[in-house]
């Protein structure tokens, strides 16, 4: 869902910042509106670098954290049987992918074709099966030694751990 605070000022003009802001949602949504309209939600719970959307046999994937690695690990399992990857972006450029300890790799270019949204499309041959995410039923413990600023923790799915301590 999207909220645009969008409106006129008091002369009835609408400020230039909002009308760029409409101009760039509206170029991307030329090359993304099939990853929106029609999609349900998922089918992951989490992702560490974005989220996805799915129509039919389709998975959308909305890269919000291009991966410095190239590399978009996608926690299905390879009975999913992807036929195809593909940037929405770039249609016409097959992107070549693997299945690595029944988990999905997609090779990406080095850089993202929208530094804000990037949506890889994944066409699948079966119902996806989404891998389960590593830190189901883990215990987590978090503690800080500065008085009144706990430390925060957040597990993303990914196996990895984000910490944000309190300042000393």
């Amino acid at each position: 869902n999207f909220l645009l605070n969008v409106g006129p000022d008091s002369q009835g003009v609408i400020p230039a910042a909002s009308v760029e802001r409409l101009r760039e949602i509206g170029r991307w949504m030329r090359v993304n509106d099939d990853a929106v309209y029609g999609t349900t939600a998922g089918p992951f719970a989490r992702l560490s670098y974005g989220v996805a959307t799915r129509k039919a046999n389709t998975v959308f994937i909305h890269v919000f954290d291009w991966p410095s690695s190239g590399e978009l690990r996608v926690p299905l399992r390879r009975r999913s049987a992807v036929r195809s990857a593909r940037l929405m972006a770039r249609p016409g450029s097959p992107l070549s992918y693997r299945t690595e300890d029944e988990r999905v790799v997609v090779r990406l270019p080095a850089s993202a074709p929208d530094p804000v949204d990037a949506v890889v499309a994944l066409t699948l041959g079966a119902e996806p099966e989404v891998l389960p995410l590593p830190s189901d039923g883990a215990q987590v413990t978090a503690s800080s030694a500065a008085a009144g600023k706990p430390a925060a923790h957040v597990l993303d799915g990914s196996g990895r751990a984000i910490w944000s301590a309190a300042e000393p």
